[in-house]
C-alpha cells in the first residue's frame, strides 16, 4: 500500500517553526509592554506623592529641601519621558510582530490546505486503485466461472 508523502511537508515545517518563534517574540513584547506600563504608573504615583508633598511644604523655594523635592521630580519626569518613549518603541515592535506573525499564519493555512486537497487526491486515486483491483478480481473469477460453465456445457455433449 502506498503511503502519502507532501512534498512541501519541510516547508510547511519550517513555516510552523517560524510561527512559535514569532508567537515567542510576541510573548516577550507584551511582557516588556506589561512592565512599562506598571513602571510608568509606578512613576506617575511617586510623581503624584512628590508633587502633593512639595504642594503642602511651606518653606520657600530657596530652602534646601524644596530644592531637592523640585529636582526629584524633574527626575521623575525624565525617567517618564524615557519609559514612555521605551513603551512606543515596544508598540510598534509589537504591531510589526503581529503583522509578521498574520503573514506566516496566512502562508501556513495555505500550505495546510494544500496538504489536505493532495491528500484528498490521493486516497481519491488510492480508492479508485483499490475498485479498480477489486474489480479486475471480480471480472477474473466471472470470465473463469464462464470458462469452466462452457467447459461442463463441452463435456456433456
Amino acid at each position: 500500500m502506498k503511503r502519502f508523502r507532501f512534498s512541501l511537508q519541510q516547508v510547511l515545517d519550517l513555516k510552523t517553526s517560524q510561527k512559535r518563534q514569532i508567537e515567542n517574540e510576541l510573548a516577550v513584547l507584551q511582557r516588556q509592554k506589561k512592565r512599562l506600563g506598571s513602571n510608568l504608573q509606578d512613576l506617575r504615583c511617586q510623581w503624584q506623592a512628590e508633587n502633593e508633598k512639595l504642594a503642602m511644604s511651606k518653606r520657600k523655594a530657596l530652602d534646601a529641601d524644596y530644592r531637592l523635592r523640585r529636582a526629584y521630580l524633574d527626575f521623575i519626569d525624565q525617567q517618564s519621558e524615557v519609559e514612555n518613549k521605551s513603551l512606543q518603541n515596544v508598540l510598534k515592535q509589537i504591531s510589526t510582530t503581529r503583522e509578521k506573525l498574520a503573514a506566516i499564519i496566512q502562508e501556513e493555512k495555505a500550505i495546510k490546505k494544500l496538504r489536505d486537497k493532495r491528500f484528498d487526491d490521493f486516497y481519491a486515486a488510492l480508492r479508485k486503485e483499490e475498485q479498480d483491483t477489486s474489480d479486475d478480481l471480480v471480472n477474473q473469477r466471472i470470465i473463469q466461472e464462464m470458462m469452466n460453465i462452457s467447459r461442463s456445457d463441452e463435456g456433456d455433449l
